[in-house]
């Protein structure tokens, strides 16, 4: 290497040291000199009670932060998107406390005041804030969120029954306020100088909401005991229908809103339903108008042998079942007595039945409407223990070769024992039509004082055709 060479080689190295030690020097200078700095200074990016006090003094702070306690608002956020804001000022707010401000100075970290400026860190300090505990309370009593009268209690959710199933009725929030928690949250905001407090936390809440466990497993339990419907096909055309409308009021509500089926006042709702039902079908046990064979409209008297009537008990057990299907049914009742026919077809008659005139001493038999059998009858004696009832009545128990019976006397014998080749039951009590061979006339006044014990009484020719020609359930008006 040539020696002007290596001078110009030195030289530069020279030059490169040089710089390097200046700017080392310079840096060094300028961190000490910021080290001091930062001793009497807060760092950048340092605020107290939210208020900026970066590269200034303790003095300097102080200044600022004091003429912030005259500023301080705090706004409380309430819901439904209401606000209310209170001044510190009108409590006595104040947080400026020298030595405070002093210490938070002394206990920064002013070696690291270039990586707090590098990265611009924050130190964020509070200065626990004085005030006025009872000038506060006047400012929050005042406040019409807080006033009783203006606030609305929680709700809990619960099922409600509308369009045919069972829904949950969302959890109602309300805006009832926990007094003392609303002092207790506004007064620690206020010892840390915030600016907004949300009180979300300090309302009462409701104790069921809408995603609950028990009360979402309740919902398909319950549209199972209302999915059933019955449609009850009753007497002339008219239907009943039961479905969950109704249902739902048969099961168990408590004060929170929730149902359940309880049992013993499920089966006591079956039994009134079924009871009320049968109140309206029911026309046994009422007068009825009929048209005599002579055209006369007569009233009958009231009776229980003729007429619909529900048989409540096993309604009510057909119902029982009905409803654990979840199923549509459509159905008649379950009845114990029927009418032949529709209230417009002969009052109920229908066109196949049997009259009897028992002041005439006469019986007909009607076949779609026309006479196809009439005779000469003898009816019960005419006193007060023997005479045949009137009324309409149904034919049931139809038999033949039957021997009809009196009272049982002491000595165990029958009052009577009376042989039968057909037999016709009207009545529980024994009342029936039958032949009576052993008597050689009928009709006229025999009945009077030659009369049987309360059946009427028919010619054995007669009897015979009289019973092929009538069956269970055939209507029998009988009439004086």
């Amino acid at each position: 290497m040539s020696r002007k060479k290596f001078f110009k080689n030195v030289k530069r190295k020279d030059i490169i040291i040089g710089l390097v030690v200046a700017i080392g020097v310079f840096f060094g200078v300028s961190y000490l000199y910021m080290l001091g700095s930062y001793h009497i200074n807060f760092l950048q990016g340092t605020t107290i009670n939210g208020i900026d006090v970066s590269g200034l003094t303790v003095e300097e702070a102080e200044t600022k932060v004091r003429e912030g306690e005259d500023h301080y608002i705090l706004t409380l956020k309430f819901r439904n998107n209401k606000t209310e804001t209170i001044y510190g000022k009108d409590f006595a707010f104040h947080c400026v406390n020298p030595y405070d401000i002093e210490k938070l100075l002394d206990e920064q970290n002013n070696r690291l005041w270039f990586m707090n400026t590098l990265f611009k860190q924050n130190n964020d300090y509070t200065i626990e804030a004085g005030f006025s505990e009872q000038q506060l309370k006047k400012q929050l009593n005042s406040m019409p969120a807080l006033q009783k009268k203006n606030m609305e209690a929680p709700k809990d959710a619960f099922p409600v029954y509308k369009d045919g199933a069972f829904s949950i009725q969302p959890e109602v929030l309300g805006t009832t306020l926990q007094e003392k928690n609303v002092y207790n949250a506004v007064t620690e905001a206020v010892k840390k100088s915030q600016a907004t407090l949300d009180m979300e936390s300090v309302y009462d809440s409701p104790t069921v909401k809408a995603d609950d466990k028990n009360l979402t497993e309740q919902i398909p339990n319950l549209n199972d005991l209302v999915a059933t419907k019955v449609t009850y096909l009753l007497p002339n055309g008219k239907k009943k229908v039961l479905n969950g409308t109704m249902l739902v009021k048969w099961l168990k509500k408590d004060k929170n809103g929730r149902y359940r089926k309880d049992k013993s006042l499920w089966n006591e709702k079956i039994k009134n339903f079924v009871h009320t039902l049968a109140e309206e079908v029911d026309t046994t046990y009422e007068e009825r108008t009929f048209i005599t064979h002579a055209g006369t409209e007569i009233t009958l008297p009231a009776s229980p042998y003729y007429g619909w009537k529900i048989d409540e008990e096993k309604e009510a057990e057909q119902l029982e079942k009905d409803l654990k299907t979840k199923k549509a049914e459509k159905r008649e009742p379950v009845y114990s007595k029927r009418e032949a026919a529709d209230i417009s077809d002969n009052y109920g008659f229908g066109q196949d039945y049997c009259e009897v005139d028992l002041g005439a001493q006469h019986l007909w038999i009607y076949k779609k409407g026309k006479v196809v059998l009439e005779t000469d009858v003898v009816s019960g004696k005419d006193d007060s223990e023997h005479k045949t009832p009137a009324g309409a009545f149904t034919a049931y128990d139809m038999q033949q070769n039957k021997i009809l019976r009196g009272e049982r006397k002491p000595n165990g014998q029958y009052e009577y024992e009376t042989p039968t080749k057909y037999w016709i039951r009207l009545t529980e009590r024994g009342v029936g039509l039958h032949d009576a061979p052993w008597r050689g006339s009928f009709g006229g006044s025999i009945w009077k004082r030659g009369g049987s014990h309360g059946c009427i009484n028919l010619p054995a020719a007669a009897a015979a055709k009289i019973y092929e020609l009538m069956s269970n359930g055939t209507p029998v008006i009988v009439y004086y």
